[in-house]
């Protein structure tokens, strides 16, 4: 989305209620009898942010809260729905196979597995900032910016 608008207003709060929701769900993942309702909220919120992601992969006009997407753009949601479907059938299939007694290694290999992602996503901010908006228009990093590779820790 780096070429495209900046995202809009209806946007921005679907991802704050899935962050919202995500909190609410290791909330309720703390007590074995409210994990169910922390299971659910974490399943609206990532519905919310998969569903806010791809409707915004496509440019949107200035005038519109519709994407317009382009032929580019329909590839990038093809190669996020084969992601997503590659994530699925493995999930489910470790799923399936986990014994219960096997239950708190496997919750701590996927943490492990969140991690990584998290550290690989700083990694391509850093690489390519552009790609996520984090560069002001001329192409430079803003004052102050900590992902600028000539700033001090202050």
């Amino acid at each position: 989305m780096s070429e495209h608008a900046v995202l809009p207003a209806w946007a921005l709060i679907a991802y704050l209620a899935s962050g919202m929701l995500f909190i609410l769900a290791l909330r309720g993942l703390s007590s074995p009898r409210t994990s169910r309702r922390g299971n659910r909220f974490g399943m609206a919120g990532m519905a919310i942010a998969i569903f806010t992601t791809m409707v915004t992969q496509a440019p949107i006009p200035p005038d519109d809260w519709w994407p317009r997407p382009t032929s580019a753009d329909l590839a990038v949601l093809f190669r996020i729905v084969v992601a997503l479907g590659i994530g699925a059938v493995i999930g489910l299939t470790i799923a399936r196979r986990i014994q219960m007694t096997a239950m708190p290694q496997l919750v701590a290999a996927f943490h492990s597995l969140v991690g990584m992602a998290a550290v690989l996503v700083g990694l391509a901010a850093y690489f390519n900032p552009a790609v996520f908006g984090i560069l002001i228009p001329d192409g430079a990093f803003p004052a102050r910016s900590s992902l600028s590779p000539s700033s001090t820790a202050t």
